[in-house]
């Protein structure tokens, strides 16, 4: 179907089912925790470029996955998912690191800071 001069898609995940490791783990009280592993960070947006045509570092956590839904990741884990979409998009050094604080200041906003990142601006 052709609307607006666009050839609509269905979702590539409609077919395939949710993103590999895309629920996060359980902890007491809450029911889940940020992302703690760099390497599942990696994987998440390396799928998420993949299937889910991912454009930022936020797009990442708060839309594609429910990865960052429950608190803001470690800067590890947003490092690592920044450097693989940095590699996947072409973004430059600079683009790469303003994606990281871009996000980390929106938790900010939202006080919603981990241990681990409080000292990042």
């Amino acid at each position: 179907t052709a609307r607006a001069g666009l050839t609509l898609r269905p979702c590539a995940t409609a077919a395939s089912g949710p993103l590999p490791d895309a629920t996060a783990a359980p902890v007491a009280g809450l029911g889940f925790e940020p992302i703690r592993d760099p390497r599942l960070a990696r994987r998440l947006a390396r799928v998420s470029m993949e299937r889910e045509q991912v454009g930022s570092v936020a797009d990442l956590f708060l839309r594609r996955t429910a990865a960052g839904q429950f608190g803001a990741p470690a800067r590890e884990v947003l490092s690592s998912a920044a450097a693989e979409l940095a590699g996947g998009l072409g973004w430059t050094e600079e683009r790469e690191q303003s994606e990281i604080l871009e996000f980390l200041q929106l938790y900010r906003r939202m006080g919603v800071i981990s241990p681990e990142t409080e000292d990042v601006t």
